[in-house]
């Protein structure tokens, strides 16, 4: 292990923690986007060759390369956790169905305008288009860049804003969580598309398919009797077993051609809810402080965000326009009309609208797979920081200063389920 790779290390794991403390942003952003924005100005400041003279080259062929795996895997711990963290549903059907109706109709709606959006700007912005994407897919990846919803983030701005375990705050977790889960079926279904021929496309769609009805209707029962059958999957070796679940899940996802990070999604699904209780708080706190800045750093420094291009700046303020104002109006609508007084329905849209971390993710995937291209990408980054930074303003402009007393207050607020 060479002095390089470790000073590497030690700067990608270090340097944001340190930035976001002493800036005081910590209650703002997440660490996710201090860690791509340092990899971010690394690229535009010149750091990026700088560190290649010294011998530290983030790029292909240097200690980059050794980094990544470790960033992807920490990727993959996370997803798994946010879905084994949230697995509990509604407890009646009513809740069910409005839980259901606020996150399709957002979602959709959201997905819908961000494919016309799409392709709109793919008319006169070619470049915007990766270069393995048809029409098809790059609208389709579009407006799930735009319909995502923040899930780790969201609930750390609610918790800071102390409205986490209020009625309309459990709700926007749980819709969340279903926003979540539209977004990697619908992932895999573009990464699916990017199969080859008509047949090999079906195929994939069907196996894909098949998986995931297995993973979310048949395993969970069966996992929950055999942990609970086995006081030894309670304790140190559970973790074991549940990582190798979650590593098993990855290598069928990749095996049927879709990507890895559905299967861990789909594993964490599946996982019975107790299964990681004791041990999700420290695996997600070492995973975000270690593992995932090697995601987000070098995703970062991979791009560059060229300021000085209009292009630039266009797509930016059309995708956020979208993005923002469509998922707030269709999320604030569709509460409406299941009987949620204005005031909780704008807070609602406000809070669905953040992007956060989801959003770094889906962007990041879709650039590899060559669906999106740096034009977009940069924009879509741009979009993520803006989104987030808006959510907590937005809700304290609804709510008035003490929102966390208004919304406790305000009545009509529907009964979302309990998070797990």
């Amino acid at each position: 292990m060479t002095n390089a790779f470790l000073m590497a290390f030690l700067a990608i794991v270090l340097v944001p923690v340190l930035a976001r403390h002493l800036l005081r942003i910590d209650a703002v952003f997440p660490l996710a986007f201090m860690q791509m924005l340092l990899g971010i100005a690394l690229n535009i400041s010149g750091g990026t060759e700088w560190l290649a003279r010294h011998g530290i080259a983030l790029g292909a062929g240097g200690v980059g390369d050794s980094l990544r795996p470790f960033g992807w895997l920490g990727l993959m711990i996370v997803v798994a956790l946010t879905a084994a963290a949230h697995r509990g549903g509604p407890t009646g059907s009513a809740s069910l169905r409005r839980l259901a109706a606020i996150s399709v109709t957002g979602f959709g709606t959201t997905c819908a305008i961000g494919a016309g959006a799409g392709y709109a700007l793919l008319q006169s912005f070619p470049s915007i288009q990766g270069d393995r994407a048809t029409p098809l897919t790059f609208c389709l990846g579009m407006g799930l860049t735009l319909a995502v919803t923040a899930l780790p983030v969201l609930i750390s701005i609610l918790e800071n804003l102390r409205i986490e375990s209020t009625p309309l705050g459990r709700l926007a977790i749980g819709c969340a969580v279903l926003d979540d889960v539209w977004l990697w079926l619908m992932m895999a279904v573009v990464m699916a598309s990017m199969a080859g021929s008509v047949s090999r496309i079906a195929t994939t769609i069907v196996l894909f398919v098949c998986y995931a009805a297995a993973m979310l209707a048949w395993a969970p029962a069966r996992l929950e009797r055999l942990y609970r059958s086995h006081a030894w999957l309670r304790y140190g070796d559970g973790l074991l077993f549940s990582m190798a679940i979650l590593l098993a899940s990855q290598i069928v996802a990749n095996a049927i051609g879709v990507h890895a990070i559905v299967g861990a999604f789909l594993a964490g699904a599946a996982l019975p809810a107790d299964a990681l209780r004791s041990w999700r708080e420290p695996i997600m706190r070492w995973t975000q402080v270690v593992l995932l800045p090697f995601f987000f750093v070098l995703s970062g420094a991979a791009v560059h965000i060229d300021i000085a291009n209009p292009l630039v700046w266009l797509i930016t303020a059309v995708v956020t326009l979208c993005a923002m104002l469509g998922k707030f109006s269709a999320v604030s609508i569709a509460a409406r009309a299941v009987g949620m007084p204005w005031q909780q329905a704008f807070g609602l849209g406000a809070m669905l609208q953040c992007k956060g971390l989801m959003e770094l993710v889906a962007i990041n995937i879709l650039l590899q797979a060559q669906i999106i291209g740096p034009p977009l990408f940069q924009a879509l980054t741009m979009l993520a920081l803006t989104s987030t930074f808006l959510t907590a303003p937005l809700l304290r402009l609804i709510f008035g200063r003490s929102e966390g007393a208004s919304v406790r207050a305000a009545p009509g607020a529907p009964t979302a389920p309990e998070s797990s």
